[in-house]
């Protein structure tokens, strides 16, 4: 397995997420992004995502 090489966001994560409410699906609890850095909602932002693209494909 080749690991890419991590690339900094072009724009600070606290910046680009910073109307971002959380996440929406019920494995989150409600609220739970309020107290984190934009780093650590970028991680919970990007695990949203993939959970529903696993959901997406179950579908299909």
């Amino acid at each position: 397995l080749e690991v890419p090489e991590k690339l900094p966001m072009s724009r600070p994560a606290d910046e680009w997420l910073k109307g971002w409410q959380g996440p929406e699906r019920p494995e989150f609890i409600p609220g739970c992004v309020a107290c984190l850095s934009g780093e650590q909602k970028l991680l919970v932002y990007s695990l949203e995502r993939f959970l529903n693209l696993l959901d997406r494909r179950e579908r299909a």
